[in-house]
């Protein structure tokens, strides 16, 4: 376990983390993993943006077919259900009685959509609770081939060790700059909304960077555009919750 620890907690971009715990994940016999997070500003789930982030090795077939017609798996039953509740299911916990509140028609399409491209058995995670400001789901397929009862013989073996490592992943995906999804600043806008919130105007910011305040209202126009805030406070936090500010530059690698 220690070397899987390590995997999880070496990267320095989100990208080599996923990678690594994909990776980890098809070697514990899950052939596909699907994570998603959003970010909220309190415990009252202020979401701070309707864009979630989401990584996937569904296949593509599926995730073409799904893209438009159902739900996101986000939107699925699981997905629902862990944003109220901590712990796991097995897929086929959707057969059950206590998972028809969250069976609408797009949902009841989209599980036959998963039956069809063979990704139906496996296992969902909420990893609700382990950071204060952001709450997530993963699901992991066991892949063709298999049905529930291998996924929960595969789980009634691993499963503790994936929980595990589920919960390192999630806490250092929280940590590191969010590389997907538009809400990216340049090193420039970057280095302007650090400056904002310590509290310098543009004036002030334009004579540290040896600029125009007019290149500076730019940037933190473009800043806000970027992470889709209506004020510079706004963008502030959504960069600070989003791990775009005060970090290290090798911190920002990977390409998204």
């Amino acid at each position: 376990m220690r070397r899987e620890i390590e995997k999880l907690l070496a990267p320095g971009s989100a990208d080599e983390l996923w990678d690594n715990f994909v990776t980890l994940m098809r070697e514990l016999g899950f052939a596909h993993t699907f994570y998603s997070a959003r970010r909220f500003a309190d415990m009252a789930r202020l979401w701070l943006t309707d864009e979630l982030e989401w990584r996937s090795t569904f296949p593509v077939a599926f995730l073409d077919e799904l893209n438009g017609t159902v739900p996101r798996l986000t939107e699925s039953p699981w997905g629902l259900w862990s944003r109220e509740n901590e712990g796991s299911l097995p897929c086929n916990w959707v057969d059950s009685p206590e998972a028809e509140p969250y069976l609408t028609p797009d949902n009841q399409r989209l599980i036959a959509l998963m039956r069809q491209h063979g990704v139906f058995a496996g296992q969902m995670i909420s990893l609700l609770g382990l950071s204060a400001r952001v709450t997530g789901t993963i699901v992991l397929s066991t892949g063709d081939g298999t049905d529930q009862e291998d996924a929960d013989a595969l789980w009634q073996k691993v499963g503790r060790d994936v929980m595990a490592l589920s919960g390192v992943f999630h806490l250092r995906a929280c940590a590191l700059p969010q590389t997907k999804g538009r809400a990216r600043l340049t090193p420039r806008q970057r280095e302007v909304v650090e400056w904002a919130a310590y509290g310098k105007t543009v004036a002030e910011i334009a004579e540290i960077l040896g600029v125009g305040p007019t290149t500076i209202e730019k940037h933190l126009r473009l800043a806000r555009e970027a992470l889709d805030a209506h004020t510079t406070a706004q963008a502030i936090l959504k960069a600070h919750q989003r791990n775009q500010i005060f970090i290290r530059p090798v911190e920002m690698g990977g390409s998204g």
